[in-house]
């Protein structure tokens, strides 16, 4: 398991956090990653990122004319939720 340590500066530094942490205090850290969510860059400037929350039935890539059911939702950086879709049907490669 990875392990953090975080040194005062970045921690509590000379305050601490009594009664639990004193002051200029080394924290140490076991981190066990739970989950992974794979993020897209997809204008490749951070601007706009894509998360598949379910994997679809197929393995396959949608081509032209192939029907396609999507759902989204759209979030700010800091989570909050400003658009989502109970879903949106349509055909690949349609404007």
């Amino acid at each position: 398991m990875p392990f953090f340590t975080i040194p005062p500066e970045l921690a509590y530094g000379e305050s601490g956090s009594p009664p639990t942490i004193p002051p200029n205090a080394t924290l140490q850290f076991d981190v066990e990653l739970l989950s992974w969510t794979s993020v897209k860059d997809i204008c490749k400037d951070g601007g706009m990122l894509k998360k598949i929350l379910v994997e679809g039935e197929k393995w396959e890539n949608p081509k032209d004319l192939d029907e396609v059911f999507v759902k989204y939702e759209a979030c700010l950086e800091d989570g909050t939720l400003i658009s989502r879709s109970d879903g949106v049907e349509f055909a690949v490669g349609d404007d």
